[in-house]
């Protein structure tokens, strides 16, 4: 491709789809997803509807697997493929049925059309687990954009799948539309589950929580994710501890950051760090009131301690951070010492403001 030009895109394609040979078809792959062109697009749609399966399937997953090629691919010709994977979700072999909603998840939102929806949302109802499994997947690949109310209550309908795999993959369909997903009913259904018998559910179940916003802040919510903080597995533990610590600061009632204050000094350290992290959420908070002067002087000597705590955690050099958590780091910190020197001025002002004020006090002039 790169030395003959255009003129060896339909062999190699060929070649992909046809050859029995594992090594010379990932290879063509690995061609197309360093050197992307368009036309290699017009064979595989092509070759989406011939009558060999074995074709068909090859076709869906090199689609599949063209990775930064199917980033870079034009909208309008990503959607040609998109009436022809749909068609293919009604196939009789259950493998090429799951095959193209994998290719539409990996489409992302070049696949939210009403249509690939539609035709998802029937899917989660498949007689095979792993069909049903690939569908809620697709979803979490297209996102908040396939976010409808008969999407939302089909995958609603799978958190009680016999397979934990369907399960799981529902639980992060459902957490992927974030906002528009978090209904009293969905929230009550994934509170549910997070007493699920397999780990990897309530870890995915917990995580779900944490994107959608302020309508999971509830009392019900936050005291289940408190009960998974004792689980027998700290995965579980640290995606409950997560959770909280991102809807805290959108909780209605002062219960949450009780909680979380306590759970600083939690002996195990992913819950004090992610608990760590809710801070400068609250900081923010607690600067608000104090700018309004709505805190008194005991406020102050109430939430002081515990942001500073806080910001010791983040900050503290010892943490092995991956490069994504010491970026985070580096600016939660940022906020949280901003909003704690606020704080600290606001506490100073009010504490010599009562002392002027005070008849028994003599302040000495110069």
């Amino acid at each position: 491709l790169r030395e003959i030009g255009k003129d060896a895109v339909p062999f190699l394609v060929k070649a992909a789809l046809e050859n029995e040979s594992l090594l010379v078809r990932i290879g063509v792959k690995e061609v197309f997803q360093n050197q992307f062109d368009e036309s290699a697009a017009d064979e595989l749609i092509k070759a989406l509807e011939d009558r060999d399966n074995k074709i068909r399937r090859r076709a869906i997953e090199f689609f599949s697997e063209m990775g930064f090629g199917l980033q870079i691919m034009s909208e309008s010709k990503a959607l040609e493929f998109v009436p022809k994977l749909i068609k293919i979700l009604d196939d009789k072999e259950s493998s090429l049925r799951s095959s193209a909603a994998d290719a539409l998840g990996r489409m992302g939102e070049k696949a939210a059309t009403d249509e690939a929806i539609k035709a998802l949302t029937k899917l989660v109802n498949d007689k095979e687990s792993s069909v049903r499994s690939t569908a809620a997947n697709a979803f979490i690949g297209i996102g908040e954009k396939a976010a409808n109310n008969e999407a939302i209550k089909a995958l609603t309908k799978l958190l009680k799948d016999k397979e934990s795999e369907v399960r799981y993959s529902s639980i992060l369909a459902i957490g992927s539309m974030k906002e528009k997903a978090a209904t009293d009913e969905e929230i009550k259904e994934l509170t549910q589950i997070l007493s699920d018998k397999e780990s990897s559910v309530r870890s995915s179940s917990a995580f779900s929580f944490l994107r959608m916003g302020e309508k999971a802040a509830t009392d019900e919510v936050i005291q289940a994710l408190i009960r998974l903080l004792n689980d027998k597995e700290s995965f579980v533990r640290s995606s409950a501890a997560g959770a909280l610590g991102e809807i805290v600061g959108k909780a209605t009632t002062g219960k949450a950051e009780k909680v979380l204050s306590k759970l600083l000094n939690d002996k195990r350290s992913e819950v004090r760090i992610n608990v760590a992290f809710a801070f400068p959420d609250i900081a923010l908070s607690i600067q608000d009131k104090a700018q309004a002067n709505q805190l008194s002087f005991s406020d102050f000597n109430k939430y002081f301690p515990k942001l500073e705590k806080a910001f010791e955690i983040i900050e503290n050099p010892k943490r092995n951070f991956s490069n994504l958590e010491n970026s985070l780091s580096k600016h939660q910190a940022t906020s949280l010492r901003r909003s704690l020197l606020v704080i600290k001025e606001k506490r100073k002002t009010l504490f010599w403001n009562s002392l002027l004020k005070n008849p028994f006090i003599i302040i000495p002039t110069a």
